[in-house]
């Protein structure tokens, strides 16, 4: 059974301590830095001073003054902080040539199974929120922290079968939200603290919940388990650094702490060459060097103030504190303690003399009493309730008198005189706007801001800018050195974490962003996956890039940067821009390209399509075929005579062939040609009958209409003239029967019966000849 590591309590105790002591004036620094920027920017003394006070016996009440804040920090920081999420920086592993001689160089294959890994660990855990969560504060108020972690990556059930994945794990880059809690070793030299001896994350945990996190822990008899909340008050006044207590909260301080011990071995040289341990070393050997070889082993322990024994404790798979720091700014030490700032900090000043200038002007202005009237002695008596409203309200008209109490003729009353020069708040805010500017590092330019009216070249603007963006390169700088020290501490976990199981399937991230699955130390597909064992510690490099899609991106994007720099380089190289290209068009834009080369490069490519010399024992083969390729060709030409006449008899017979193939085929396309136009006209002929026979249905129609509508009339007309003639008939009869005698009379009504029998006749000969008519 192996062993279980232990950790020094004691040590580990006074190391959290002495980080909280020697730290305390940087981190109130830090947290002023932090607040400041968080908009709460005025001093708690002046803040106060401005504030209103109720009346007091005999004065009168003090109005608040206004407490402006026009935060101008915030974007100098975010111009910054964006320029790290605009880079998309990623880490690539390099092989190192140190050590090739020795044969351990690490193939391409393990090379790009690495990248493939720490791509997808990147990926999978968010590790660009945890840089960038680092980074800004360090940007803010000097320094900021994450941490590459590992956890367990099965999701076994329990009813389930045991397989060796249960214990596999994974690694991951965590962000840690309160970064005032981290510590790292202070007597570190290095600004991303890769050469730290001891570090620690810690948070406070009520006792409720330390309790449900730690039973075991809780129960177990400590200087708290069982003290009441009097008792928990006193030792929280004993040891603050460790203990809280507010009231009826309780808590406690939880520290994950990493530790680095070292241990040595000798190494011995004989005189015969050989090499060996010193304590494995023969006895009668001559050894005639030797010297220490320092081996680094890390470990984790999760420690509180309660228990004089570790919460837990294990051996950290990984050569280097995962603690990953990020600087802003280091400053130059000039006392004994150890300073770190970011933007925030040289700016305080230049920002808080902006607020308040800005607060005194809208205080001058807008806050100024309103002029009052001047007016003569009684002039305005019996009129007081309305002037005295008169500069709060809407008063539509006010009464004065034009005599006051001496009965002396007066004008009308009139405003006090009041004027206000802002020029010197002006110049003030302009003055402290520019400090703002000056101290951050960050000019108008590089804020999107033309202060110079004649300055319209897009060159110049863009000089200017990248000139700007050096005030503020440090943070970047930076920023890369721990995105690498990052990079180092997940390499140097591959192999422990991932390598150790023979077959174990692996996620990884290829060169083009496509993911994979990777078999792990056995053979597939022609490949072995290995991770080599302590690979990390000198056959690698690790190297800070930005991220790219494909390597096409990352290629075409350094050409198009250097042309963009050097327009120049297109007549060296634009051709092969142009090729590598994705758009429509681009094969044609490289040819175009390719003629406008320079004449040295196009003359240096004539020169490459040319055959190479070659070595004499090739020439002297390929003298040989040429001499074998003699021969042939003279025995070609023998029976290229015996055959000329056979050949010439078969090419005319194929001629022949020929024309009547194409005779038949010429046939044939006239014979289609011909169906085809026939066709063509019988449906045109088609076409124009059926469009005659619809004029004609439609022509016939019409005049069946017309022929319908002139009988329905002449009907009309024949019907209106017999009643006509019926009416003036019997008209005629009564006038004669009014003037004649009876006798004549009755001639006259047997007269109008015989003409009523003749009308009656006329119209049945007219109706018997209407049906003939209409067919």
């Amino acid at each position: 059974m192996a062993t279980k590591p232990t950790v020094d309590m004691a040590l580990a105790r006074s190391r959290v301590e002495q980080w909280i002591d020697t730290n305390q004036a940087q981190g109130q620094r830090e947290k002023a830095d932090l607040r400041m920027f968080a908009d709460d920017q005025w001093p708690d003394d002046v803040r106060y001073a401005r504030m209103g006070q109720q009346a007091q016996t005999g004065m009168p009440p003090i109005p608040a003054r206004p407490c402006l804040t026009i935060n101008k920090l915030r974007e100098p920081v975010r111009q910054v902080t964006n320029q790290e999420r605009e880079a998309d920086i990623g880490v690539e592993v390099v092989p190192a040539d140190d050590f090739g001689e020795l044969g351990i160089t690490l193939d391409d294959t393990e090379i790009r199974l690495r990248e493939g890994l720490i791509r997808r660990i990147q990926r999978e855990s968010d590790a660009s929120d945890a840089r960038s969560w680092a980074f800004e504060r360090a940007v803010i108020a000097g320094r900021g922290y994450e941490l590459v972690c590992t956890r367990r990556v099965s999701n076994l059930s329990i009813t389930g079968p045991a397989t060796p994945s249960a214990f596999d794990q994974e690694v991951y880059v965590h962000r840690i939200y309160d970064q005032s809690m981290v510590g790292l070793d202070p007597a570190h030299e290095r600004p991303d603290g890769s050469d730290a001896e001891w570090g620690f994350v810690g948070s406070f945990l009520t006792w409720e919940a330390y309790k449900a996190q730690f039973p075991a822990a809780a129960r177990r008899p400590n200087r708290v388990s069982s003290a009441n909340t009097g008792e928990f008050s006193r030792i929280a006044d004993d040891y603050p650094d460790w203990f809280v207590c507010d009231g009826e909260t309780r808590a406690c301080l939880v520290v994950d702490y990493y530790t680095l011990l070292r241990t040595t071995r000798a190494i011995v040289l004989v005189a015969d060459g050989r090499v060996f341990w010193r304590d494995e070393a023969p006895d009668d050997a001559e050894i005639v060097d030797e010297y220490d070889v320092e081996h680094r082993q890390v470990y984790w322990a999760k420690i509180d103030g309660a228990n004089d024994e570790p919460l837990e404790v294990t051996e950290w798979p990984g050569r280097y504190i995962p603690i990953v720091q990020f600087l802003g700014e280091e400053v130059q030490p000039y006392d004994d303690e150890r300073r770190a700032q970011g933007m925030v900090r040289p700016g305080r000043d230049a920002q808080q003399g902006f607020n308040a200038m800005a607060s005194k002007g809208v205080e001058t202005v807008g806050y100024a009493p309103i002029p009052p009237w001047l007016v003569a002695e009684g002039q305005v008596a019996g009129y007081e309730a309305a002037w005295e409203v008169s500069n709060t309200r809407a008063v539509p008209y006010l009464t004065y008198k034009t005599k006051d109490l001496q009965q002396n003729v007066v004008g009308p009353p009139v405003r006090t005189p009041q004027s206000v020069d802002l020029t010197g708040i002006f110049t003030c805010l302009q003055m402290f706007d520019e400090a703002v500017k000056s101290t951050t590092g960050v000019p108008s330019v590089a804020l999107g801001q033309q202060t110079d009216a004649d300055l319209k070249s897009g060159k110049a603007i863009k000089a200017l800018q990248q000139q700007a963006a050096a005030g503020t390169s440090n943070y970047m700088d930076n920023y890369r050195r721990s995105v690498r020290h990052e990079g180092k501490v997940v390499n140097d976990l591959l192999y422990p974490i991932y390598g150790r199981r023979p077959g174990r399937l692996a996620r990884i991230v290829n060169g083009e962003n496509e993911a994979e699955t990777v078999t792990l130390g056995a053979p597939k597909d022609g490949k072995t996956h290995t991770l080599t064992p302590g690979a990390s510690n000198a056959n690698v490099v690790i190297k800070v890039t930005r991220n790219f899609d494909t390597r096409r991106d990352e290629i075409q994007t350094q050409i198009g940067e250097l042309i963009s720099a050097a327009p120049l380089l297109m007549t060296w190289f634009g051709d092969l821009w142009f090729k590598n290209q994705d758009g429509p068009g681009h094969e044609q834009m490289a040819e175009r390209a390719k003629a406008m080369l320079d004449p040295k490069i196009q003359a240096l490519l004539a020169q490459q399509a040319q055959a190479s010399p070659l070595p004499p024992e090739v020439q002297q083969q390929i003298a040989q075929l040429q001499g074998q390729l003699q021969q042939l060709q003279q025995q070609l030409q023998q029976a290229g005579q015996v055959i000329q006449t056979k050949q010439v008899e078969a090419q005319a017979e194929v001629q022949a062939a020929q024309v009547k193939q194409q005779a038949e085929d010429a046939r044939a396309r006239i014979d289609a040609d011909v169906q085809l136009r026939i066709a063509e006209m019988d449906n045109a002929t088609k076409l124009q009958l059926a469009e005659y026979a619809w004029r004609g249905q439609q022509m016939q129609a019409e005049i069946d209409a017309r022929e319908r509508q002139l009988g329905a009339q002449q009907q009309a007309a024949s019907d209106h003239a017999a009643r006509r003639h019926e009416v003036g008939m019997a008209a005629a009869g009564e006038a004669r029967a009014q003037s004649a005698s009876e006798t004549e009379r009755a001639a006259a009504a047997e007269q109008a019966e015989a003409g009523r029998t003749h009308e009656q006749q006329m119209a049945a000969e007219a109706a018997e000849r209407r049906p003939d008519d209409e067919s």
